[in-house]
């Protein structure tokens, strides 16, 4: 006895496979893309931060110079 399937039934079970192939596809893009977009608040406040540390240290004297005669001056 064969178990033969109507070609009404096969063509929904092929819409209802490709629908889950579409989306795992979808879930898989968007996953890693909303990370990176709620991250990027914090990414920019800790460059921001960088920033301003280096912009510190740029005004402050740390020359070789400076700093011999910041020991021998004491």
């Amino acid at each position: 006895m064969e178990n033969k399937i109507p070609k009404q039934d096969k063509d929904s079970y092929s819409i209802d496979s490709i629908e889950k192939i579409d989306a795992a596809i979808a879930h898989e893009i968007n996953n890693p893309l909303s990370f990176v977009i709620a991250n990027l608040k914090k990414l920019k406040q800790y460059t921001n931060r960088v920033f301003l540390l280096v912009e510190a240290y740029e005004k402050t004297d740390v020359s070789p110079e400076s700093s011999r005669a910041n020991i021998f001056s004491r």
